[in-house]
C-alpha cells in the first residue's frame, strides 16, 4: 500500500487531487494539508512513501518543508503548481514530476504512474542512491542550471544543458537547438541565460544566439569583420559570430 499526503492551500485543488487518487487501488492518503507548516507535521508524523507537493503555500512553501524534513524522511516527491518558473529547481531538489496546474486526467496518472515506477524499486540501493543525490543536490548545488525547462501544451520537458547546441532568440522566448536536432521552445529571455548558464559551457556569438562551445567545430573569417561558425552536427549548421562578440570569444577559447 502506497501512503500518500498531499499538500495544497486551495481546496479545490486538494479535492482534485484525493477524488484522483480514490479511482486508484494499493494507495491511502494519510494527510491533507491546506499549509507548509502542516505538510511538514504530516511529513515526520506519518513517513510517507509520496507526497504531493504544491510550491506556493502559506507558512511555508513547497521547497522550505522539503528543506525541513529531508534530514528525517525520504520519500519521493511531486510538486504540483501553477507556476512553471520552479520547474528547475523542483527537479534538481527531488521530484518526481512536477505537474503543471491546470492538468488533465491523463497527465496526473501518467505521474502517478512514475512515481509507483520509483517506489517499485525502493528495497533496491538504487532508489535510496537517487533520493539522497536528488535531495542532497540542494547542498552542493553548482552555480549554474544543469537543465532547461520547454513548456509545449501544458507539458513541461527538461533539456539537460550539455544536449543543447545552441539557443536563438524569438522575441519573446528563445529556442532551445539539441543535439539531436529537436527545437523547443523556452521563456527565456538570453540576458536571463547569460547567468543561468556556465560561460566555460555558452558563448554568446551575436546579439540574438548563445553556442555550446563543444559545438563548435570551426570558425572562419566572413564578411565586414564578422565570421562563421559552423557546429559538429551533421547538417554543418552555420552561425554568424558578430565582430561585436569576436573579442569574447577569443577570449574565452583563447585564440
Amino acid at each position: 500500500m502506497i501512503r500518500i499526503i498531499i499538500a495544497d492551500d486551495e481546496p479545490a485543488a486538494l479535492a482534485s487531487l484525493e477524488i484522483l487518487l480514490g479511482r486508484e487501488k494499493e494507495l491511502t492518503i494519510v494527510a491533507r494539508c491546506k499549509n507548509g507548516l502542516e505538510a511538514t507535521e504530516a511529513i515526520l508524523l506519518h513517513k510517507p512513501d509520496l507526497v504531493f507537493l504544491d510550491v506556493q503555500m502559506p507558512d511555508r512553501n513547497g521547497f522550505e518543508v522539503l528543506d525541513a524534513v529531508k534530514e528525517h524522511h525520504l520519500c519521493a516527491y511531486v510538486f504540483v503548481t501553477a507556476y512553471d518558473q520552479y520547474a528547475i529547481k523542483a527537479f534538481d531538489q527531488s521530484a518526481v514530476d512536477y505537474l503543471l496546474k491546470p492538468y488533465d486526467d491523463e497527465r496526473f496518472f501518467k505521474s502517478l504512474e512514475k512515481a509507483r515506477q520509483l517506489l517499485a524499486g525502493r528495497q533496491s540501493a538504487l532508489f535510496a542512491e537517487r533520493l539522497i543525490s536528488l535531495i542532497g543536490h540542494s547542498k552542493t548545488q553548482e552555480p549554474y542550471t544543469r537543465r532547461l525547462v520547454s513548456k509545449i501544451n501544458g507539458n513541461v520537458s527538461l533539456i539537460a544543458t550539455q544536449e543543447i547546441k545552441y539557443i536563438e532568440s524569438c522575441g519573446n522566448f528563445v529556442q532551445l537547438h539539441s543535439l539531436d536536432s529537436r527545437v523547443m521552445p523556452g521563456n527565456y529571455s538570453l540576458k536571463k541565460l547569460l547567468l543561468l548558464l556556465d560561460p566555460d559551457q555558452f558563448i554568446q556569438i551575436h546579439k540574438s544566439i548563445i553556442v555550446n562551445i563543444d559545438s563548435i567545430a570551426l570558425i572562419e573569417p566572413h564578411f565586414h569583420g564578422d565570421y562563421m561558425i559552423t557546429l559538429k552536427d551533421r547538417q554543418g549548421t552555420k552561425l554568424k559570430l558578430s565582430r561585436n562578440f569576436k573579442s569574447l570569444v577569443h577570449q574565452v577559447l583563447n585564440i
